[in-house]
């Protein structure tokens, strides 16, 4: 099985269908988002590699609960329900891997919604930040690679956009960002500054999720999707 290549803004799954497929997310970062009855759209998790979207499609009578779309170029494994549902109930080595990254990922989303409600603005963008931003082999972070606007950074941190312009300008400001052409670059600061405050509430690791679906950080890769 082979990783594919996804564009960004790619839609994976549609809420209120039934999935044909199980999605992990090997690289780069998926948003779910959740419309209510009064025609809200919202942000309930952003995913990043590894994690499961479409999980849905283990149960054939379930439909997806939230829409599933790439924020950035990312890579994923796409497997088929029958053939999944096939695999975890015939092997229990798989199968107990597969319910742990499962609750990884439900852990994610609860904290996420948790945060929301009970985080300042502040702390919460932070811990966006630095969520967006991929880690170097040294430790050091990586500019953010998608090209997100205010108005996208207040959608994922359901907030304001006059709210997270101040924010951001307060972080730059402090010398804890850099932004250039588009393109957001998270400095030592912010994270020696924040990383207590988001630590307890990001949930498993990258090297966690990876040991619990039992996947390797280099991966085949097939372009097309």
């Amino acid at each position: 099985m082979s990783a594919v290549a996804v564009p960004a803004k790619t839609e994976l799954v549609s809420q209120g269908e039934f999935p044909s497929c199980l999605y992990v997310v090997a690289s780069g970062f998926v948003l779910r988002k959740w419309v209510g009855d009064d025609g809200r759209e919202r942000i309930v998790d952003l995913i990043s590699g590894p994690g499961l979207v479409g999980d849905e499609a283990l149960d054939p009578g379930m439909r997806a609960l939230a829409t599933a779309e790439t924020l950035t170029d990312a890579m994923v494994w796409r497997i088929d329900s029958p053939r999944m549902r096939r695999v975890v109930t015939t092997d229990p080595r798989v199968a107990s891997e597969f319910t742990t990254a499962l609750l990884f990922s439900r852990q994610r989303a609860f904290l996420r919604i948790v945060a929301n409600h009970l985080l300042p603005l502040e702390v919460r963008l932070a811990q966006l930040l630095l969520l967006l931003s991929p880690e170097n082999a040294d430790g050091t972070l990586a500019p953010i690679p998608a090209r997100l606007t205010r108005e996208d950074l207040a959608t994922l941190a359901d907030a304001g956009r006059p709210q997270i312009s101040t924010l951001m300008t307060k972080f730059q400001r402090a010398g804890l960002i850099r932004e250039s052409a588009g393109r957001t670059q998270v400095l030592p600061g912010l994270k020696q500054e924040y990383e207590q405050d988001t630590g307890h509430m990001g949930g498993p690791t990258s090297s966690q999720r990876s040991a619990a679906l039992g996947l390797s950080r280099h991966v085949p890769v097939r372009s097309g999707f």
